[in-house]
């Protein structure tokens, strides 16, 4: 299991106790929203970067700590 495999889980939460769609948040992390969608699923074809993570955590509100 890959290390990263719950982070679409976390950023799930996230997005959602922020109250944000998949669209508005693809906006402010900057990113599609089907590759937002694919995260959150561990749909499996798209990279996650550690520091990617972090950058989106801190975008949504959470804490990378």
């Amino acid at each position: 299991m890959d290390s990263l495999d719950n982070h679409g889980i976390i950023l799930r939460e996230l997005r959602k106790r922020s109250g944000l769609s998949i669209q508005k948040a693809a906006r402010m992390i900057q990113k599609s929203a089907g590759w937002l969608c694919e995260v959150e699923n561990a749909g499996g074809t798209c990279r996650l970067l550690p520091s990617e993570f972090d950058r989106i955590v801190r975008i949504l509100g959470g804490s990378d700590e």
